[in-house]
């Protein structure tokens, strides 16, 4: 790989990467700008890392980078009594793996589809999210007791 090859699909996960957490930072998210942008580089740069050492591949180092991402979205979902928070940037956090994936071998239109997607399922759907439940998250006045034996 040369050196401008590895700049294109490191430039492609940084753009996708701004994309997603200038929006998250926008809507003052608990993870933003850097967030996104760090999951998206990093991810690029572990699945280049399998495309230049010989005796590993890009699919295996990718597999690697989804389960760890998982365990970073976990870090950001809270649950306060029957609240759960954090779900949504979680899944957010995932794509923008999934978008510096893209980016790292190479699928640069494909990388620019998702976050194009990622962003409108972020900012179209907000609204519909929120209007079933009044709020992202129920006030503990409104929440039911349910017993658990």
């Amino acid at each position: 790989m040369s050196p401008a090859e590895f700049l294109l699909r490191l430039g492609c996960a940084l753009l996708c990467g701004v994309i997603i957490g200038a929006e998250r930072q926008w809507r003052q998210r608990t993870a933003g700008l850097r967030t996104y942008t760090l999951v998206a580089v990093g991810s690029c740069l572990f699945v280049i890392a399998g495309c230049l050492v010989p005796d590993t591949s890009s699919t295996r180092m990718a597999s690697y980078v989804v389960s760890g991402v998982g365990f970073l979205g976990a870090g950001v979902i809270m649950r306060s009594g029957f609240n759960i928070r954090g779900l949504n940037t979680a899944a957010t956090i995932w794509c923008s793996s999934a978008l510096g994936t893209l980016s790292g071998v190479g699928y640069f239109r494909f990388a620019a589809m998702g976050a194009v997607c990622v962003l409108g399922v972020n900012t179209s759907f907000a609204p519909w999210s929120r209007s079933s439940t009044g709020s992202q998250s129920m006030p503990a006045s409104r929440n039911s007791s349910i017993p658990c034996s």
